[in-house]
């Protein structure tokens, strides 16, 4: 059986600063400590607006990422953005990049969309669903 995972969220900003990321991966830590059956991952959600930020929040990764001591982290990391960080910090992770969508991308993501909404029950979808090309269109442009 596997080990459940217990997921501690930081929205990051343009304002985040050292000491609010620390208080996160303290808090997944202490998490760690009371149910060792469970893995705890930081989220840092839009972890590209936090490189933004005047107070460099993101350098407290260094020591979380790689201990001094030799030790292995105590949680995982997972951080999301819209944009590369530099690379002392990638460097340190897998980068898993995704091309923008095309057209044709966004058009199949909506007809799943507005499929799950008719298995259940909806009743305007043939009307939304002729405007689908339109719409895809102009958000792709």
């Amino acid at each position: 059986m596997l080990p459940g995972v217990n997921v501690v969220s930081y929205q990051c900003s343009e304002s985040s600063t050292s000491e609010g990321i620390e208080q996160v991966f303290d808090k997944a830590e202490a998490f760690r400590d009371e149910a060792n059956d469970i893995i705890s991952v930081v989220l840092l959600d839009e972890a590209g607006l936090a490189e933004n930020s005047p107070n460099n929040p993101l350098k407290v990764l260094h020591s979380r990422l790689e201990p001094t001591d030799g030790s292995k982290p105590k949680v995982a990391v997972v951080g999301i953005s819209n944009w590369a960080l530099d690379t002392a910090k990638m460097n340190r992770a897998i980068h898993i990049s995704r091309p923008d969508p095309t057209k044709s991308d966004l058009e199949e993501t909506a007809f799943t969309i507005l499929g799950t909404f008719a298995a259940h029950g909806a009743r305007t979808l043939g009307r939304v669903k002729y405007h689908v090309p339109a719409l895809a269109g102009a958000y792709h442009k």
